[in-house]
Protein backbone atom coordinates (compact mmCIF):
# COMPACT_ATOMS: atom_id res chain seq x y z
CA UNK A 1 0.00 0.00 0.00
CA UNK A 2 1.13 3.46 -0.42
CA UNK A 3 4.22 2.57 -2.19
CA UNK A 4 5.13 6.28 -4.07
CA UNK A 5 2.10 7.97 -2.81
CA UNK A 6 2.83 12.26 -3.07
CA UNK A 7 5.89 11.50 -4.18
CA UNK A 8 5.33 14.62 -6.14
CA UNK A 9 8.89 14.96 -7.80
CA UNK A 10 7.92 11.49 -10.08
CA UNK A 11 7.46 11.70 -13.54
CA UNK A 12 7.22 8.49 -15.28
CA UNK A 13 7.77 4.88 -13.91
CA UNK A 14 8.64 1.25 -15.84
CA UNK A 15 6.76 -1.27 -13.69
CA UNK A 16 8.69 -4.67 -14.67
CA UNK A 17 7.15 -7.94 -15.70
CA UNK A 18 7.56 -9.85 -11.72
CA UNK A 19 5.10 -7.57 -10.38
CA UNK A 20 1.24 -8.55 -10.82
CA UNK A 21 -0.50 -5.60 -8.65
CA UNK A 22 -1.04 -2.49 -7.83
CA UNK A 23 -2.21 -1.56 -4.50
CA UNK A 24 -4.03 0.73 -2.64
CA UNK A 25 -3.13 4.01 -3.61
CA UNK A 26 0.15 3.52 -5.01
CA UNK A 27 0.59 6.39 -7.08
CA UNK A 28 -1.67 8.46 -5.01
CA UNK A 29 -0.94 12.35 -5.23
CA UNK A 30 2.17 11.65 -8.24
CA UNK A 31 1.30 15.36 -9.15
CA UNK A 32 4.18 14.98 -11.94
CA UNK A 33 3.89 11.83 -13.33
CA UNK A 34 3.14 11.77 -17.12
CA UNK A 35 3.49 8.24 -17.98
CA UNK A 36 3.54 4.85 -16.79
CA UNK A 37 3.85 1.43 -18.38
CA UNK A 38 1.98 -1.21 -17.01
CA UNK A 39 3.08 -4.70 -18.20
CA UNK A 40 0.66 -7.40 -18.89
CA UNK A 41 1.30 -9.39 -15.44
CA UNK A 42 -1.01 -6.87 -13.47
CA UNK A 43 -4.20 -8.10 -12.55
CA UNK A 44 -5.49 -6.14 -9.80
CA UNK A 45 -5.20 -2.18 -9.55
CA UNK A 46 -6.43 -1.12 -6.22
CA UNK A 47 -8.29 1.51 -5.05
CA UNK A 48 -7.28 5.08 -5.52
CA UNK A 49 -4.21 3.50 -7.38
CA UNK A 50 -3.54 6.54 -9.55
CA UNK A 51 -5.92 8.89 -7.39
CA UNK A 52 -5.22 12.99 -8.57
CA UNK A 53 -2.08 11.95 -10.86
CA UNK A 54 -2.59 15.21 -11.75
CA UNK A 55 -0.45 15.37 -14.86
CA UNK A 56 -0.61 11.61 -16.58
CA UNK A 57 -1.66 11.77 -19.70
CA UNK A 58 -2.87 8.44 -20.99
CA UNK A 59 -2.92 4.85 -19.66
CA UNK A 60 -3.30 1.27 -20.81
CA UNK A 61 -4.77 -1.29 -18.48
CA UNK A 62 -3.50 -4.90 -19.53
CA UNK A 63 -5.28 -7.38 -20.12
CA UNK A 64 -6.06 -9.32 -17.10
CA UNK A 65 -7.48 -6.77 -14.76
CA UNK A 66 -11.41 -7.86 -13.88
CA UNK A 67 -12.03 -4.66 -11.75
CA UNK A 68 -11.49 -0.91 -11.74
CA UNK A 69 -11.12 -0.10 -7.89
CA UNK A 70 -12.99 2.66 -6.57
CA UNK A 71 -11.33 6.17 -7.12
CA UNK A 72 -8.74 4.38 -9.57
CA UNK A 73 -8.31 7.27 -11.77
CA UNK A 74 -10.41 9.83 -9.77
CA UNK A 75 -9.04 13.58 -10.40
CA UNK A 76 -6.72 12.40 -13.16
CA UNK A 77 -7.30 15.93 -14.75
CA UNK A 78 -4.92 15.64 -17.75
CA UNK A 79 -6.12 11.92 -18.72
CA UNK A 80 -7.61 12.25 -22.15
CA UNK A 81 -6.63 8.32 -23.66
CA UNK A 82 -7.48 5.26 -21.36
CA UNK A 83 -7.21 1.69 -22.66
CA UNK A 84 -9.92 -0.61 -21.25
CA UNK A 85 -9.69 -4.59 -21.61
CA UNK A 86 -12.10 -6.89 -22.53
CA UNK A 87 -11.30 -8.63 -19.23
CA UNK A 88 -13.25 -5.78 -17.16
CA UNK A 89 -16.18 -6.84 -15.55
CA UNK A 90 -16.64 -4.31 -13.27
CA UNK A 91 -15.73 -0.26 -12.98
CA UNK A 92 -16.29 0.67 -9.19
CA UNK A 93 -17.23 3.78 -7.39
CA UNK A 94 -15.99 7.18 -8.72
CA UNK A 95 -13.29 5.80 -10.96
CA UNK A 96 -12.94 8.03 -13.38
CA UNK A 97 -14.35 11.07 -11.35
CA UNK A 98 -13.28 14.36 -12.31
CA UNK A 99 -11.48 13.38 -15.20
CA UNK A 100 -12.05 16.76 -17.02
CA UNK A 101 -10.48 16.34 -20.15
CA UNK A 102 -11.29 12.90 -21.18
CA UNK A 103 -13.67 13.36 -24.52
CA UNK A 104 -14.64 9.72 -25.40
CA UNK A 105 -14.67 6.04 -23.71
CA UNK A 106 -14.93 2.89 -25.08
CA UNK A 107 -16.14 0.31 -22.43
CA UNK A 108 -15.32 -3.74 -23.13
CA UNK A 109 -18.00 -5.83 -23.84
CA UNK A 110 -16.80 -8.25 -20.91
CA UNK A 111 -18.49 -5.03 -18.54
CA UNK A 112 -21.39 -6.20 -16.36
CA UNK A 113 -21.37 -3.51 -13.97
CA UNK A 114 -20.79 0.40 -13.31
CA UNK A 115 -21.39 1.35 -9.88
CA UNK A 116 -22.60 5.13 -8.80
CA UNK A 117 -20.69 8.55 -9.81
CA UNK A 118 -18.11 6.37 -12.10
CA UNK A 119 -17.72 9.69 -14.72
CA UNK A 120 -19.01 12.56 -12.50
CA UNK A 121 -17.99 15.64 -13.34
CA UNK A 122 -16.21 14.70 -16.44
CA UNK A 123 -16.73 17.50 -18.04
CA UNK A 124 -15.23 16.96 -21.68
CA UNK A 125 -16.71 13.86 -21.82
CA UNK A 126 -19.07 13.39 -25.68
CA UNK A 127 -19.34 10.27 -25.87
CA UNK A 128 -19.60 6.65 -23.90
CA UNK A 129 -21.10 3.39 -24.39
CA UNK A 130 -22.93 1.25 -22.27
CA UNK A 131 -21.99 -2.45 -22.91
CA UNK A 132 -25.04 -5.09 -23.70
CA UNK A 133 -24.34 -6.66 -20.51
CA UNK A 134 -24.70 -3.78 -18.06
CA UNK A 135 -28.35 -4.07 -16.63
CA UNK A 136 -28.20 -0.54 -14.36
CA UNK A 137 -27.07 3.27 -14.73
CA UNK A 138 -25.74 4.39 -11.77
CA UNK A 139 -26.60 7.15 -9.65
CA UNK A 140 -24.87 10.87 -10.54
CA UNK A 141 -23.06 8.18 -13.34
CA UNK A 142 -22.45 11.51 -15.69
CA UNK A 143 -23.46 14.07 -13.18
CA UNK A 144 -22.20 17.42 -14.58
CA UNK A 145 -21.09 15.97 -17.76
CA UNK A 146 -21.95 19.10 -19.78
CA UNK A 147 -20.51 18.43 -23.18
CA UNK A 148 -22.23 14.81 -23.14
CA UNK A 149 -24.36 14.56 -26.47
CA UNK A 150 -24.17 11.28 -27.32
CA UNK A 151 -24.28 7.83 -25.15
CA UNK A 152 -25.39 4.29 -26.78
CA UNK A 153 -26.78 1.87 -23.96
CA UNK A 154 -27.36 -1.34 -24.70
CA UNK A 155 -30.11 -3.70 -24.87
CA UNK A 156 -29.97 -4.77 -20.75
CA UNK A 157 -30.38 -1.62 -18.93
CA UNK A 158 -33.15 -1.65 -16.99
CA UNK A 159 -32.83 1.17 -14.51
CA UNK A 160 -31.36 4.52 -14.62
CA UNK A 161 -30.31 6.00 -11.33
CA UNK A 162 -30.82 9.30 -9.53
CA UNK A 163 -29.48 12.07 -10.48
CA UNK A 164 -27.89 10.00 -13.41
CA UNK A 165 -27.62 13.00 -16.11
CA UNK A 166 -27.75 15.99 -13.77
CA UNK A 167 -26.35 18.78 -15.60
CA UNK A 168 -25.94 17.54 -18.71
CA UNK A 169 -26.61 20.82 -20.79
CA UNK A 170 -25.84 19.59 -24.26
CA UNK A 171 -28.00 17.04 -24.15
CA UNK A 172 -31.00 17.51 -27.04
CA UNK A 173 -32.84 14.59 -27.30
CA UNK A 174 -33.69 11.13 -25.50
CA UNK A 175 -34.85 8.01 -26.44
CA UNK A 176 -36.00 6.07 -23.40
CA UNK A 177 -37.21 2.13 -24.56
CA UNK A 178 -39.86 -0.02 -22.57
CA UNK A 179 -36.96 -2.22 -21.12
CA UNK A 180 -36.33 0.82 -18.92
CA UNK A 181 -38.93 0.14 -15.45
CA UNK A 182 -37.18 2.61 -13.43
CA UNK A 183 -35.41 6.32 -13.79
CA UNK A 184 -35.01 8.01 -10.16
CA UNK A 185 -35.12 11.23 -9.09
CA UNK A 186 -33.80 14.07 -10.96
CA UNK A 187 -32.25 12.32 -13.88
CA UNK A 188 -32.11 14.48 -16.29
CA UNK A 189 -32.05 17.85 -13.76
CA UNK A 190 -31.13 20.77 -15.04
CA UNK A 191 -30.63 19.45 -18.56
CA UNK A 192 -31.37 22.63 -19.92
CA UNK A 193 -30.91 22.08 -23.44
CA UNK A 194 -33.17 18.99 -23.61
CA UNK A 195 -35.87 19.61 -26.48
CA UNK A 196 -37.16 16.23 -27.08
CA UNK A 197 -38.02 12.69 -25.39
CA UNK A 198 -39.36 9.91 -26.89
CA UNK A 199 -40.78 7.77 -24.59
CA UNK A 200 -42.70 4.25 -25.05
CA UNK A 201 -46.27 3.27 -24.75
CA UNK A 202 -45.64 1.53 -21.90
CA UNK A 203 -44.99 5.33 -20.31
CA UNK A 204 -47.21 7.39 -22.11
CA UNK A 205 -49.80 7.78 -20.36
CA UNK A 206 -47.40 9.05 -16.81
CA UNK A 207 -48.91 11.50 -14.71
CA UNK A 208 -46.75 14.99 -14.33
CA UNK A 209 -45.49 13.67 -11.44
CA UNK A 210 -43.54 10.92 -12.94
CA UNK A 211 -42.16 13.93 -15.18
CA UNK A 212 -41.59 15.79 -12.26
CA UNK A 213 -39.73 13.73 -10.16
CA UNK A 214 -37.54 13.08 -13.39
CA UNK A 215 -36.98 17.02 -13.64
CA UNK A 216 -38.13 16.86 -17.28
CA UNK A 217 -40.19 19.85 -17.76
CA UNK A 218 -43.10 18.81 -20.05
CA UNK A 219 -44.05 22.56 -21.11
CA UNK A 220 -40.48 23.03 -22.52
CA UNK A 221 -39.48 19.41 -23.41
CA UNK A 222 -41.60 17.58 -25.92
CA UNK A 223 -42.49 13.96 -25.12
CA UNK A 224 -42.78 12.13 -28.45
CA UNK A 225 -44.57 8.53 -28.62
CA UNK A 226 -42.58 5.84 -30.59
CA UNK A 227 -45.53 4.76 -32.46
CA UNK A 228 -45.28 8.42 -34.00
CA UNK A 229 -41.84 7.62 -35.56
CA UNK A 230 -42.51 5.12 -38.38
CA UNK A 231 -39.54 4.73 -39.70
CA UNK A 232 -35.51 5.57 -39.80
CA UNK A 233 -36.14 8.36 -42.44
CA UNK A 234 -38.67 10.32 -40.26
CA UNK A 235 -36.05 9.86 -37.28
CA UNK A 236 -33.31 10.89 -39.04
CA UNK A 237 -35.36 14.23 -39.99
CA UNK A 238 -35.97 14.83 -36.51
CA UNK A 239 -32.33 14.08 -35.69
CA UNK A 240 -30.63 16.38 -37.79
CA UNK A 241 -32.10 19.78 -36.23
CA UNK A 242 -29.41 18.95 -33.17
CA UNK A 243 -26.08 18.17 -34.81
CA UNK A 244 -25.79 15.47 -33.29
CA UNK A 245 -26.12 16.77 -29.73
CA UNK A 246 -28.05 14.50 -28.66
CA UNK A 247 -28.46 11.14 -25.70
CA UNK A 248 -29.80 8.38 -27.45
CA UNK A 249 -30.72 5.01 -25.23
CA UNK A 250 -30.77 2.48 -27.87
CA UNK A 251 -32.17 -0.78 -26.64
CA UNK A 252 -34.84 -2.25 -29.03
CA UNK A 253 -35.64 0.36 -31.30
CA UNK A 254 -35.67 -1.38 -34.66
CA UNK A 255 -35.89 1.95 -37.11
CA UNK A 256 -32.88 3.32 -35.14
CA UNK A 257 -31.08 -0.19 -35.59
CA UNK A 258 -28.67 1.47 -38.86
CA UNK A 259 -28.50 4.68 -37.20
CA UNK A 260 -25.20 6.23 -36.19
CA UNK A 261 -24.63 9.03 -34.75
Amino acid sequence: HHAFCSCSSLTSINIPDSVTSIDFEAFFGCTSLTTITIPDSVTFIGAGAFFCCTNLTSITIPEGVTTIKVGAFSHCTSLTSITIPNSVESIELSAFTCCKNITSIILPNSLTSLDDDVFSSCSKLRYVNIPNNVVSIGNRIFFLCTNLTTIDIGKSVTSIGRSAFYGCSSIALVAIDENINHTGRKAFEKCSNLRHVIIPASIKSKDANYWNQVCIDTEKTQLISQDQLTNLDRHKKLSSSYSYCELFILHQLQEYDNFTP
